[in-house]
């Protein structure tokens, strides 16, 4: 069994992968695939945030920031330097307003030097976003942007002010033109939805996408 999966049995308390499995939300064969290759970051994150421990300890098997080869680590903001930003797999105007305090957080990651203070890592769950993107994606928000600095096709995290779901965007016609500005979705099957973007409510644009290759 892969080091990380022992220690998920050993937080978690539980023996049985079926159990892991319901508690995680996950097939039964992603826990088979855990014990084999090891824990996904993705599923790292999920599992701190379930029993509240060290996503990187799960990972890596070393706690907080002690190892330079670190990518994540859960927890409150004590001990996490000026230089790291959180990670939130979900968003609301609460959220962002809290910044660092908010209960939403699931983990830090080191933040470039060109975005702001409040600026954040969105982890995206599922596949309700933008074909663009894909589930367990880490995702970069500078959410200290003017509007009116939008360029055409900029990628938008908002939140839908009707129903409240966190959704991905482009910027359309009209940028940084105030009232008439819309916002566009296109599916994977090339189909594509227009808006008006005084429907959501403006978290942040998307600066970039962590890529890891190893």
């Amino acid at each position: 069994m892969h080091e990380s999966m022992e220690r998920l049995h050993k937080v978690s308390g539980l023996v049985r992968k079926k159990e892991i499995a319901e508690k995680m939300g996950v097939a039964q064969s992603s826990v088979t695939n855990w014990s084999t290759r090891g824990l996904s970051q993705k599923a790292a994150l999920q599992a701190a945030k379930i029993w509240g421990v060290d996503a990187n300890y799960l990972i890596t098997g070393v706690d907080g920031l002690s190892s330079s080869r670190s990518l994540v680590n859960s927890g409150d903001m004590a001990g996490v330097s000026v230089d790291q930003m959180p990670i939130l797999s979900s968003i609301t105007v609460t959220d962002i307003n809290q910044a660092a305090s908010s209960n939403s957080i699931i983990g830090w990651i080191e933040k470039p030097i060109r975005l702001s203070k409040k600026s954040f890592v969105f982890l995206v769950i599922g596949s309700d976003f933008s074909w663009v993107f894909q589930d367990g994606d880490y995702l970069y928000i500078e959410t200290e942007f003017d509007i009116g600095d939008l360029r055409n096709r900029n990628y938008l995290l908002l939140i839908h002010k009707k129903t409240g779901k966190t959704v991905i965007r482009q910027a359309g016609a009209n940028v940084g033109g105030g009232n008439n500005m819309l916002v566009t979705e296109t599916r994977s099957d090339g189909s594509m939805s227009i808006d008006d973007f005084d429907n959501y409510e403006f978290i942040g644009v998307i600066d970039s996408r962590l890529t890891i290759y190893r």
